[in-house]
């Protein structure tokens, strides 16, 4: 379970979400949401095995949540993608907006942020696009070893 949990947020007012997995990690990021919106930037809290990642600006707060096992660079690059389209497209709704108001138009788009950091993480990470190569280059060098034995 990589990435768990995408929303953006604004106060305690949900606007818009994705969970790829059933869990209560709404009820718990508002619990952190206030400590984490205090200041604008970025925070990460580690809660059960789970990183909640959020990134407070312009009084709106973005979060993703992750395994612990993912790390954090993943999430926080994710958390600018996050806050970067939402600012470009849904800002001026979103004042406005009432809890969960933003789901069908920006729910959709976290939904697609998140099958794309899900299958090609390396994009959002260097350090796992050079795992990947150091993977498949070990792949190769196994094989060539295989067919001189």
């Amino acid at each position: 379970m990589p990435l768990i949990y995408l929303a953006v947020f604004r106060g305690t007012t949900t606007l818009a979400d994705y969970a790829a997995y059933t869990g209560n990690y709404n009820s718990i990021a508002k619990e952190y949401l206030i400590k984490a919106a205090s200041n604008e930037g970025k925070v990460t809290y580690t809660v059960d095995g789970h990183t909640f990642s959020f990134f407070s600006t312009g009084g709106f707060a973005y979060v993703v949540v992750a395994d612990e096992s993912m790390g954090r660079v993943l999430p926080l690059h994710l958390l600018d993608q996050i806050q970067q389209e939402f600012a470009a497209k849904y800002v001026e709704k979103a004042q406005t907006a009432r809890e969960g108001q933003l789901n069908a138009s920006f729910g959709k788009a976290l939904r697609q942020m998140h099958e794309r950091a899900t299958a090609n993480p390396e994009a959002f990470n260097k350090v796992a696009a050079v795992q990947k190569k150091v993977d498949e280059v070990k792949g190769i060098m196994t094989d060539n070893i295989d067919k001189m034995l």
